[in-house]
């Protein structure tokens, strides 16, 4: 994960550091991001003890005065345990429990989104709406086996590859810190099926310039 991080990092320096040569130009019609964000699924506190798990690179190209299209790739490193079944005390019967999914592991999501933004001087606020497929693995419990008076239930598991469509939403803020560098928060929200929810808050840095202009 972190060979994957230096490696993205590096590339999107390389990037901007090549893009520099081009002649300034009051707009820009394109821009390439990196984000870092928490990403917790559901329920699960446990990602909040991981500032940054999920991270990812986003295109943009605009379209109208107002209107972007968006294209990303991100990576997410969740914690495992994200469920969290409550068995104790009889609540819940082991047999009901087979089945279920326990966690997630390297998931990959790539995703198509159109952006509305609004900038004014150097600020600019937006809102993403666009598809996602995820893909990872999936921590799916195989047995349950309670103990009467026991502290815990004893839990197996099985890592099964796992596969899922949904909708993305989000929005945030970016400040220019010139025509060409801009940072910014941002906080979304992934619906999935099979009750497969995913949000996140997190920090982008963007690069800004043009693409595909006429000589």
């Amino acid at each position: 994960m972190k060979t994957t991080s230096f490696i993205t990092l590096l590339l999107f320096v390389c990037f901007c550091c090549c893009q520099l040569q081009v002649h300034a130009q009051e707009q820009y019609n394109s821009s390439i991001q990196l984000n870092l964000s928490n990403m917790s699924f559901n329920n699960n506190r446990a990602g909040f003890f991981h500032p940054f798990n999920y991270e990812g690179v986003t295109l943009s190209r605009s379209v109208y005065k107002h209107i972007d299209v968006l294209a990303s790739f991100q990576i997410w490193q969740p914690f495992v345990k994200w469920k969290g079944y409550d068995v104790d005390n009889d609540k819940v019967p082991v047999t009901q429990l087979v089945g279920k999914i326990d966690g997630g592991a390297s998931y990959k999501m790539i995703e198509l989104a159109g952006k509305y933004k609004h900038r004014f001087n150097r600020h600019e606020l937006y809102g993403i709406l666009g598809i996602s497929y995820a893909w990872g693995d999936d921590i799916i419990i195989t047995g349950a086996i309670r103990y009467p008076g026991a502290f815990d239930d004893i839990i197996s598991s099985s890592s099964f590859k796992a596969h899922y469509w949904g909708l993305l939403t989000s929005g945030g803020y970016n400040y220019y810190c010139s025509e060409r560098i801009s940072l910014g928060l941002n906080g979304g929200l992934r619906l999935y099926q099979h009750d497969f929810q995913q949000y996140d808050i997190g920090l982008n840095i963007g690069y800004h310039f043009n693409s595909f202009k006429k000589s």
